[in-house]
């Protein structure tokens, strides 16, 4: 907490009363021993710490309710719900990204069986800062309902980012196409962004959560943030 009102002191992230309106959703599965549940209630805590404010009705915390081990949770697509292996996409019988989203947009309208919409590669590499890749991957992955497809069509944005080992030169379409959030974004009018991770010598597909790639990661002049960042301001502003 120190170093996050430091570093909102100095402007390298924005002001934490920006996070006192927002409402938040934690998950732990009851056979996830790679993230134990006392690491996720920490988060849990740090949100509602007074320096940040957000209140205790505003975050949605799944705890240990589903048997799932480290991994995507779907109604039905992966691998067994209590493994924690490639792809880690569990089939659990549990809609985890239904209850995700529905907490963090409100209700929703019905999920659909089969999305209509499009997935759509485009090129990550204008994005790159200082025309470094930053171990980002060259190709990133755009769902698009129907409904959004055309410009100015006012729909929302929600970005999914693939855990390590999850990216899709290692998974192939695991995540982009079967983790269960396509299926929501047809009628509640979502545009989902996958940005996607390069595999290198240091780092086995994770977004940089640790500094392998830069000290500054958990700031605005984090490279990978700072590409994501202006991936959505160029979605938002087409939208």
């Amino acid at each position: 907490m120190a170093e996050a009102v430091k570093q909102a002191g100095v402007g390298g992230i924005d002001p934490l009363a920006n996070l006192a309106r927002q409402r938040v959703y934690l998950f732990h599965g009851r056979a996830d021993f790679t993230v134990w549940q006392p690491v996720v209630a920490a988060t849990a805590s740090f949100y509602t710490a007074p320096e940040i404010g957000v209140p205790a009705g505003a975050i949605r915390f799944n705890r240990d309710a589903i048997p799932a081990g480290h991994g995507f949770v779907t109604p039905d697509h992966g691998v067994e719900c209590d493994r924690t292996a490639p792809p880690f996409v569990n089939n659990c019988g549990f809609d985890q990204p239904g209850e995700t989203l529905d907490w963090l947009y409100g209700a929703l309208a019905p999920r659909a069986a089969e999305p209509a919409g499009e997935i759509l590669p485009f090129d990550q590499r204008p994005f790159f800062v200082g025309g470094q890749p930053h171990a980002l991957a060259e190709t990133g992955y755009l769902y698009v309902p129907p409904a959004c497809a055309a410009a100015g069509s006012g729909c929302r944005l929600h970005v999914v980012f693939h855990g390590c080992r999850q990216n899709a030169a290692t998974v192939g379409d695991a995540v982009y196409a079967h983790a269960g959030y396509n299926n929501w974004a047809d009628a509640n009018r979502l545009i989902l962004l996958y940005p996607q991770t390069a595999t290198t010598d240091v780092n086995t597909g994770c977004w940089d959560w640790f500094g392998y790639d830069s000290k500054a990661y958990y700031t605005k002049q984090g490279p990978q943030m700072a590409a994501v960042y202006a991936m959505i301001q160029r979605l938002t502003a087409a939208k």
